[in-house]
């Protein structure tokens, strides 16, 4: 079976994809399995669907099946900065993204913050629209998915990883948020490290490093877990994308 690709290189081929669909409008105008949970205590503390997880003991061996098991959000709104560092130079790639239904729309932005690109994901198609432009580009999604498109590593990219490729895993803290900390070397020989909400089950950031130095990271700006309306899902010709 083929390893997954290392995120950073997914990300350097989802940068080309976008650079590829923004010279063309330059010329056209499963089964799931049961996690195995560690024993969690009878008295337990939760605050609403909300898990006491410091009670909860997190190891590289379990930490795969209780990320995998955390309750998320179907509906939201979230802002990320994904940082690239080469050798003496480095990018940056800002994104904004609403969620619903399984349904993602993804604003890239320059950084001054201007929109340069939209796009619109469903289970098998993306649309792709300029500012300002009326022309939508309808394509079948393919592998490509909105994280891609968004250039991030999520928990979804933790979960993709072998057990035996965790080499820490714990309860910690970042920006005073309780997380999930896992630390996994992927099989190009990069550590990855994941930092994922214990309130949303959303990574709140994480890293890839080569030879000990960071050569990728990502945060989450702001979130907001307020549902989307439809304007959010709306294509430039006024049709409403939906499920």
């Amino acid at each position: 079976m083929r390893k997954p690709l290392s995120f950073s290189l997914v990300a350097l081929i989802a940068f080309f994809m976008v650079i590829g669909v923004i010279l063309l409008f330059s010329f056209v105008g499963s089964s799931h399995q049961t996690p195995d949970l560690p024993s969690i205590p009878d008295d337990r503390e939760e605050s609403g669907d909300t898990l006491d997880y410091s009670r909860v003991e997190i190891n590289k061996s379990n930490v795969l099946d209780i990320v995998s098991a955390m309750r998320r959000p179907d509906a939201y709104y979230v802002e990320t900065k994904s940082e690239s560092f080469f050798d003496a130079t480095s990018s940056v790639s800002l994104r904004r993204r609403w969620v619903r239904d399984g349904i993602s729309r993804i604003d890239i932005l320059n950084t001054g913050g201007a929109v340069t690109m939209s796009t619109i994901y469903t289970d098998s198609t993306v649309y792709y629209w300029t500012p300002g432009s009326n022309r939508v580009l309808t394509m079948s999604r393919g592998n490509f998915t909105a994280n891609d498109e968004q250039m991030i590593m999520d928990y979804n990219s933790l979960l993709k990883l072998p057990k035996d490729s965790i080499i820490d895993a714990k309860l910690s803290r970042i920006s005073g948020e309780q997380c999930i900390y896992a630390e996994a070397k992927n099989s190009f020989g990069y550590i990855e490290k994941y930092w994922i909400s214990t309130q949303t089950g959303l990574l709140i950031s994480g890293q890839t490093l080569k030879d000990n130095k960071v050569i990728y990271s990502v945060s989450l700006i702001d979130l907001d877990l307020t549902r989307p309306d439809d304007y959010e899902f709306t294509l430039p010709n006024r049709t409403v994308i939906t499920k």
